[in-house]
């Protein structure tokens, strides 16, 4: 969606990483004809002809999907390559787009990154640089809003060596700190830095881990 941003930003180390736009739908979730005769020319001419819905129907229309299913249907003899990845809030969308991008290949659960998910700053601006690095962007806030993403930390610690996390307190706050640190089994050090240094054994020593 191009009116709420959190999905589309979860996207973003995918479509740095390979190469491939991100079509912003409209505030009814629609795309207009320029968009629409882009992706069947984009799919016309590409190797691949998957097509990625990031967020649930309130931000990506059922139109736009049966849409997405139909041209990659037209482009790769029928088989349907859309798939939408959505949740019931920005936070489990931003959760599971982040495991079809490990699923599919194209990012990793190591150097995952946590971004405030009400505002768009911190996430915008590491995007990038986890689609340079590989690695996944997750969105989080405060309160019980994190489930899902901190079940994909822990489900996946055993594949991660760090975790970054971006922006200061009042976007992510302490309490995701502390649980992100808890998953790990390491402490917490209230130094300035921005990443969270995870071992590969989930200890730690004083002068390279801990959580930050």
């Amino acid at each position: 969606s191009g009116v709420n941003f959190p999905d589309a930003l979860s996207m973003s180390p995918v479509s740095f990483k390979e190469g491939v736009p991100i079509f912003l739908a409209d505030g009814s979730g629609n795309l207009n004809d320029i968009q629409k005769k882009a992706i069947v020319e984009g799919l016309s001419d590409a190797d691949s002809t998957t097509i990625a819905i990031a967020g649930g129907p309130n931000s990506v229309s059922n139109g736009t999907e049966a849409f997405a299913q139909g041209v990659t249907a037209a482009t790769s003899n029928g088989k349907v390559n859309a798939v939408r990845l959505g949740g019931a809030d920005r936070y489990e969308a931003s959760a599971n787009i982040a495991n079809w991008a490990v699923r599919q290949g194209y990012l990793s659960w190591d150097g995952a990154a946590l971004a405030m998910g009400s505002k768009p700053y911190d996430a915008l601006c590491g995007s990038i640089l986890q689609g340079k690095t590989g690695s996944v962007l997750m969105v989080v806030e405060g309160g019980n809003s994190n489930s899902h993403v901190l079940g994909k930390l822990s489900a996946n610690k055993n594949s991660i060596s760090s975790v970054k996390v971006f922006g200061g307190k009042a976007s992510v706050p302490m309490e995701v700190r502390m649980d992100v640190a808890d998953i790990f089994g390491i402490p917490y050090y209230e130094i300035p830095e921005l990443k969270i240094y995870v071992d590969a054994g989930h200890g730690y020593n004083d002068s390279n881990n801990g959580v930050y």
